[in-house]
C-alpha cells in the first residue's frame, strides 16, 4: 500500500507473510528486497525506502520548487524606483560610489618585465614608459575631453557607471577615436534589447541571418558563447521594433581594438548574459522599512494633534467639560472674545486655546485622559535589526553606512576594517572591466600613434600576441583609503611587528605620505618636491639661513673640522705613574 501527497511517495507497508524468519532469510531474492539473516540486522517490519532527496525535510515546508526567468526589464525599473523612494536603498548606493570609487581611481602602470624578457621582447625604457603613460592616463582622466559628449571626466563617468551597476545590473561602454583622441560614451541598460522584428525567433532568442549569431536580451553570442556584438535601441527603449544600431566587440582590423563592453554588476547565473541590480534581493525589505518609517511618523504625527480625550462611564451625562471654550470660540456666546497669537490671528481651533493650563471640575462619569502609545518606543529596536540584515546583504557595515562610530575602538576597527575589504573587492572587480578596459584601448591609440615610443608593444599588436600585450598592460587603480581611528595605535602595532632591529626604517616614502595629504588638499609627490626645491632657492637668494634644529650647528663643525670646538677648553687627562 502506498500514499502519495504531490506526486512523492510518504508511506508505504508492505504485508508481511506467514513464513518464519528462518525461512524467510534463506530466500536469496527477500535479502535482496531489504532483509536480513536472523542472526541481526532488519526483521520482517524494517524496510529500507530509497526516497529523492531534495532539501526539504518535513514535507511541503519549504515550498514549491521555482525556476525563475528573470524580467531583467522589470527589475531595473524596479530597482530605480527603489532608489528614489527608499532611503535606505538611497543610503547604500551613495555610500558604495563615494568610497568605491570617490573621486576616481589613479593609474599605476606596472609592467611585467620578467614576462617580457622570457618573451624576448624589446623592454625599452620602463620607467620612462611609467612616466609617460601615467602622466597622459591622469590628465585624460581629470578632464572632459575623453568624454563622447564633452560634459563629464573619466573619473566622473566612472562613478555613473559603477551607480548603474548596482542599480540596473549592467551598463554599456562604448570606445571611440575623434580626432586621435580616445572617447567614452555610456549607454543605459534599457536601451541593450533585442529587435523582435530582425532574424527568425527561437523562442527568447534571436537568429541573426547576416551571422547566424543568436541574440539574447541585445547581445549577440556566437558558438563559444562570446559576446561579438551589441543591439542598441535609438529612441524609444519600450519599442522593440524600433531602430537599432549594432556596435561590434572588437575592431575587425589593425589593431584589433576591442571598443565595447558590457559592466556586470551581480552576476546570476552562468548561462544568463545580462546581471542583475545588487539590491534585488534587498528591494523589497527596504521599501517596506521605508513605508513603516513612514507611518509611525505620521500616527505619531497626527496623536500629537489630538493629545486627550474625555471618557464617559455609563452613567455620565455627557456633558462636554470645554463647552464654554467652543462657544466662545464660535462668536455667538456673550464673550466672543477669541485668543490670537502674535501675529493677530485667531486661535479659536486650537486645541491649547481651549484649555489655556485650566484646571476643570468633571462632569459625573467623565474623565480626561491624554492619549499615549508605546509603538515609538519599539521603532528603534525594530528598525536597526532590518537596517543590519540589508546592510549585511549589501556588504556594508551599518555603522559605516550611517557614520555612526558609537561603540568602543576594537568594535569600529573592526567595521572599518571589514568595509575597507569590501571596497578593495568591489573597487578590484570595477577596475578591471572598466578602468583597465578604457586603458588598454588608450595605450593601443598613444602607441599606434607615436605618442609612446614603444616597439615592442607595435610588433604584438601586430602579431596578436596577446601574452606580450596582457604583460605591457599590467596596471593596478586605486582610491582613496579608508582612514583609521588612531594612526598612531597602528603605526605602534607595525612598529612591534618589525621588531627592535628594525625601528628606524620607515614605514612609508616620502611620495606615499604626500600622495596620502592630497584629498586633504595636498599635491602630488613631483609638484611638492619642485616647489619646495624652488622655495629653497629663492630663500637662499633672499639671504635667508636654513633653520637648523638645536645642536645641529655643532655637529655640523665637528663633521668639517673633525674635532670638537671645545676641545681645548676640556681638561687634559693626568698622566699615568711610572
Amino acid at each position: 500500500m502506498e500514499i502519495k501527497i504531490f506526486g512523492k511517495k510518504v508511506f508505504e507497508y508492505n504485508s508481511p507473510k506467514a513464513e518464519s524468519v528462518e525461512a524467510i532469510s534463506e530466500t536469496p531474492s527477500t535479502q535482496a528486497a531489504g532483509f536480513v539473516d536472523a542472526s541481526g540486522g532488519y526483521g520482517a517490519y524494517n524496510r529500507i525506502y530509497p526516497v529523492i532527496y531534495d532539501g526539504e525535510n518535513d514535507l511541503c515546508e519549504i515550498g514549491p520548487i521555482k525556476v525563475y526567468t528573470l524580467d531583467h526589464r522589470a527589475l531595473r525599473l524596479r530597482s530605480w524606483q527603489a532608489m528614489l523612494t527608499s532611503d535606505v536603498c538611497a543610503a547604500l548606493v551613495k555610500r558604495s560610489c563615494d568610497w568605491v570609487i570617490g573621486t576616481g581611481l589613479k593609474l599605476q602602470a606596472m609592467p611585467k618585465e620578467k614576462v617580457l624578457k622570457m618573451l624576448n621582447t624589446d623592454i625599452g625604457d620602463i620607467e620612462t614608459f611609467d612616466e609617460n603613460v601615467e602622466a597622459l592616463f591622469d590628465l585624460f582622466a581629470t578632464t572632459r575631453m575623453g568624454d563622447y559628449s564633452q560634459k563629464d571626466s573619466l573619473n566622473e563617468i566612472a562613478r555613473e557607471a559603477w551607480k548603474n551597476c548596482i542599480v540596473a545590473g549592467d551598463v554599456l561602454v562604448l570606445l571611440r577615436l575623434v580626432d586621435g583622441i580616445p572617447k567614452v560614451q555610456l549607454i543605459d541598460a534599457q536601451h541593450v534589447c533585442t529587435p523582435l522584428s530582425f532574424g527568425t525567433s527561437t523562442g527568447m532568442d534571436i537568429v541573426n541571418p547576416d551571422t547566424g549569431n543568436v541574440i539574447r536580451h541585445g547581445v549577440e553570442i556566437n558558438s563559444k558563447g562570446q559576446h561579438v556584438a551589441y543591439w542598441v535601441a535609438k529612441n524609444n527603449i519600450f519599442n522593440s521594433i524600433a531602430d537599432f544600431d549594432r556596435y561590434p566587440v572588437e575592431m575587425t582590423s589593425y589593431p584589433y581594438c576591442q571598443t565595447a563592453r558590457l559592466i556586470y554588476g551581480l552576476k546570476y547565473r552562468l548561462d544568463n548574459v545580462r546581471a542583475i541590480p545588487m539590491i534585488t534581493a534587498l528591494m523589497e525589505t527596504a521599501v517596506k522599512m521605508g513605508r513603516y518609517r513612514e507611518a509611525m511618523i505620521s500616527g505619531a504625527e497626527e496623536r500629537a494633534k489630538v493629545f486627550i480625550t474625555i471618557e464617559h462611564e455609563a452613567f455620565s451625562t455627557g456633558e462636554n467639560p470645554l463647552t464654554a471654550q467652543a462657544v466662545k470660540a464660535s462668536g455667538f456666546g456673550p464673550e466672543t472674545d477669541l485668543p490670537a497669537d502674535s501675529l493677530g490671528n485667531q486661535l479659536a481651533n486650537k486645541v491649547y486655546a481651549t484649555t489655556n493650563k485650566q484646571a476643570y471640575n468633571m462632569p459625573n462619569g467623565a474623565s480626561m485622559k491624554a492619549i499615549e502609545s508605546k509603538q515609538e518606543l519599539s521603532f528603534a529596536e525594530f528598525y536597526s535589526a532590518n537596517f543590519d540584515i540589508v546592510c549585511a546583504v549589501a556588504g556594508y557595515p551599518p555603522e559605516v553606512i550611517l557614520s555612526k562610530y558609537n561603540s568602543n575602538y576594537s568594535a569600529s576597527r573592526a567595521a572599518i576594517k571589514d568595509f575597507e575589504h569590501t571596497i578593495i573587492t568591489q573597487r578590484q572587480y570595477f577596475s578591471e572591466q572598466f578602468y583597465q578596459f578604457i586603458y588598454n584601448f588608450c595605450l593601443d591609440v598613444w602607441v599606434v600613434s607615436d605618442l609612446i615610443k614603444l616597439s615592442g608593444y607595435m610588433t604584438a599588436l601586430m602579431n596578436k600576441n596577446q601574452l606580450a600585450l596582457a604583460a605591457y598592460r599590467y596596471a593596478k587603480f586605486t582610491g582613496d583609503v579608508v582612514p583609521h581611528i588612531d594612526p598612531k595605535k597602528e603605526v605602534d602595532a607595525w612598529r612591534l611587528k618589525l621588531g627592535e632591529d628594525s625601528k628606524n626604517i620607515p614605514l612609508c616614502t616620502v611620495a606615499d605620505a604626500i600622495e596620502a595629504l592630497a584629498p586633504l588638499g595636498g599635491t602630488d609627490f613631483n609638484s611638492t618636491i619642485n616647489q619646495y626645491a624652488k622655495e629653497l632657492e629663492t630663500a637662499k637668494g633672499l639671504g635667508i639661513d636654513k633653520v637648523l634644529p638645536k645642536g645641529a650647528e655643532l655637529e655640523k663643525n665637528e663633521d668639517e673640522t673633525g674635532e670638537s670646538e671645545d676641545e681645548d677648553e676640556k681638561p687634559k687627562p693626568k698622566p699615568a705613574k711610572k
